[in-house]
């Protein structure tokens, strides 16, 4: 099988001061923030803003998430949210 260029919509974030509990991790409710502006960001690559979408009477609605917890995040890193690779089972982190 020939393997396909990596063409998967990736965005970054940098972790901020604000976004990490007392211990210095970045807090549970920063990563859902991160995949949802991940979303918003994946349809405005494709040609839907937020404004469109509303135009429309359409929205950008998860009805459910999930986090996996796979290595601590400090203030200054730089995460990137994408898809895990196909049939992985694994969720993308970086």
């Amino acid at each position: 099988m020939t393997e396909q260029p990596d063409t998967a919509f990736r965005k970054s974030f940098e972790v901020r001061w604000d976004g990490v509990d007392v211990n210095g991790h970045l807090r549970n409710t920063r990563y859902l923030e991160y995949a949802s502006t991940a979303r918003t960001a994946l349809l405005a690559a494709h040609g839907w803003t937020v404004r469109d979408l509303l135009r429309e009477g359409r929205t950008a609605v998860m009805p459910a998430e999930e986090a996996q917890y796979l290595a601590e995040v400090f203030p200054a890193d730089l995460r990137t949210a994408g898809p895990a690779p196909e049939g992985s089972g694994e969720p993308s982190h970086g």
